[in-house]
């Protein structure tokens, strides 16, 4: 047996709390941690496992086999039947990793009009929602700020800016907060500044712009009200929602054009820091509008792929939060205040995925099997559901499910889009078709349907954002892709 504090000897730390991760927030009387004999650990239902071997003189938690996991003696000593590994591994499931939290952590929202809340109404965050959250003085969004900048951190709130109300700022900082647990920390607080500029292409946006130079100018001064302060400072990731302007530009040109403004910004934050930023998260969304920016049309959607291509390729530092489809839109392009509040919560998710260790995907098909007519597509996640997008009219139809194959002729080939099995485990599709599908493309999402490329395949994740008194559930909606059936 391995004695828990010898792997685990900062749990006795009086000055840190227990976090709640051993149960579920909602009902936390009916989960408890689990550990195999093969020492995996897994939060189940009380009423599905139980703890056995209860003694006058502690318990144990063991097997059929009588194999012990873990055990608690009559004075409250606790061992684990575990490996110096798992050990370690288990430390993280009790306390958030903070190993790249500071004093100050920065979030700078970057992008156009949907990254800046261009006419997200109504305005929600006219208040402070958390102690831990705040801003530069000078107001959220830096392109409007004028007088007195940079003087000191106050409490965030969004606010009204021309035709700009709700950015997405505030959802992020709010659920980032809450899913690291912040609290449990000591003195650590979260920046969010906002500087996106509505109607820029991503050229625009490149080193050298001003809206660039205001990135910059917002790093230089959250790392000098931290140093005047005695604190660490630390960007702990870029959220970027932009993509609409660039419409056609190609999906290998505006890949580039998009690494390149990452490699740029590293450079110079790592010259104004000292610190290695190679890691530096850019969250994105994935463009959902069937329209550029101008209007015009645009049947391929050449940037939400290769927005998605980015988040799949290893170690690329890009991380595809969510589509926006399933969103409530204002106009064939922006979206209302709780739908950018809630497009936050979705980056403030992801980002306390990816500094908790997880390689995070999106929803996505990563594998495939044919046998004659039928195709077999298996995706990342399990839990797959049919579900119509509640933003959507009610009165259109997606053809297939937003699923589609065309053979040479350019005939689409798809006669039934189901569901592998109905367990809640399912990851996989059964698509039949008219002719063997091999070597073609599957697409989904390219269906113009109120303006937006849109489907009906989701998750069943239950993690739920309340906006404004209304519950959202943070829905892994599969993203726009097309995947060879080679």
């Amino acid at each position: 047996m391995v004695n828990l504090n010898d792997s685990l000897d900062d749990l006795l730390n009086p000055e840190k709390l227990i976090p709640e991760n051993f149960y579920n927030s909602k009902d936390s009387n009916n989960y408890a941690l689990k550990i195999d004999k093969e020492n995996y650990a897994q939060f189940v239902n009380k009423t599905t496992f139980s703890f056995n071997n209860i003694q006058n003189d502690g318990f144990t938690i063991a097997d059929e086999q009588g194999n012990v996991s873990f055990k608690i003696d009559k004075d409250g000593n606790t061992e684990f039947n575990i490996d110096r590994l798992f050990a370690a591994k288990l430390r993280t499931l009790i306390y958030p990793i903070d190993s790249g939290l500071a004093d100050i952590n920065h979030i700078i929202a970057y992008g156009q009009s949907l990254a800046e809340g261009s006419n997200s109404v109504p305005l929600l965050t006219k208040t402070s929602f958390s102690e831990y959250a705040k801003m530069f003085n000078h107001g959220i969004r830096t392109r409007y700020a004028v007088y007195n900048k940079y003087q000191s951190l106050v409490n965030h709130i969004e606010s009204q800016n021309e035709v700009n109300y709700e950015s997405p700022s505030a959802g992020t900082a709010d659920m980032f907060i809450r899913e690291i647990k912040l609290g449990n920390f000591k003195n650590k607080v979260i920046l969010s500044s906002n500087c996106a500029h509505g109607g820029m292409s991503i050229f625009n946006l490149s080193k050298g712009s001003n809206d660039y130079n205001n990135i910059i100018n917002d790093v230089e001064n959250g790392k000098r009200i931290a140093d005047e302060q005695g604190k660490s400072y630390r960007l702990i990731a870029i959220t970027y929602t932009q993509g609409e302007a660039d419409y056609k530009c190609g999906v290998n040109s505006y890949k580039a054009a998009l690494r390149k403004l990452r490699a740029d910004l590293i450079e110079k934050i790592e010259n104004i820091t000292g610190d290695d930023y190679s890691n530096l998260p850019f969250i994105t969304y994935q463009i959902s509008s069937s329209f550029n920016a101008y209007g015009g049309a645009a049947p391929y959607p050449d940037v939400a792929l290769a927005q998605l291509e980015l988040a799949l390729e290893q170690d690329s530092g890009f991380y595809l939060a969510t589509p926006i489809y399933q969103l409530k839109y204002q106009d064939i392009w922006h979206i209302d205040g709780p739908s950018s509040k809630l497009l936050g919560a979705y980056y403030g998710y992801v980002l306390n995925k990816i500094m908790s260790g997880e390689d995070w995907r999106p929803l996505h098909p990563i594998s495939h099997t044919i046998s004659g007519n039928v195709l077999n597509l298996k995706f990342n996640k399990t839990g797959l559901t049919f579900a119509w997008p509640e933003n959507l009219s009610r009165n259109k139809y997606l053809k297939n499910r937003g699923f589609s194959i065309k053979n040479s002729s350019g005939e689409d080939i798809i006669q039934n889009v189901e569901l592998l099995n109905n367990s809640n485990n399912c990851n996989t599709l059964k698509i039949t078709c008219k002719e063997s599908p091999a070597n073609l493309l599957i697409n989904y999402g390219f269906s113009n349907i109120d303006g937006r490329n849109a489907g009906e395949l989701r998750d069943n994740n239950n993690v739920v954002y309340s906006i404004d008194g209304k519950d959202y559930y943070l829905y892994s909606w599969c993203v726009i892709f097309q995947y060879y059936l080679g």
